[in-house]
């Protein structure tokens, strides 16, 4: 029991770190047959990263990954008798990433926002 909540725990540390920097980590190396429109085997393989974003968007989607980590994960380490300031710090993130969607449109769909 004790060997899993060990390595529980350890992920739960490494992943919110881990993921945005894996996901930037797969397409920086093939930004610009991306940005090209070159379809290579590693451009093809990492589209679920980007396929939903407009091309000079490609890195939206580690964004959209730190947004959410943000407001689930590292807001909830505010201690509870700072609530207020924890529900402050998550309007006020997600205040931003709304007006930053409203002017940059980085998504293909227009009905998506």
């Amino acid at each position: 029991h004790e060997r899993i909540k060990a390595a529980a725990i350890a992920l739960v540390v490494v992943w919110p770190i881990a993921m945005p920097l894996m996901f930037i980590g797969v397409v920086l190396p093939c930004r610009t047959q991306i940005l090209q429109h070159r379809s290579t085997a590693l451009v093809r393989s990492t589209s679920f990263i980007h396929r939903e974003y407009e091309v000079e968007f490609f890195y939206w989607e580690p964004l959209f990954l730190l947004q959410r980590l943000c407001i689930v994960g590292f807001f909830q380490t505010i201690p509870e008798e700072y609530g207020f300031a924890r529900v402050l710090a998550g309007l006020l993130l997600s205040i931003v990433y709304a007006m930053t969607l409203c002017s940059l449109k980085p998504y293909k769909r227009r009905d998506v926002f």
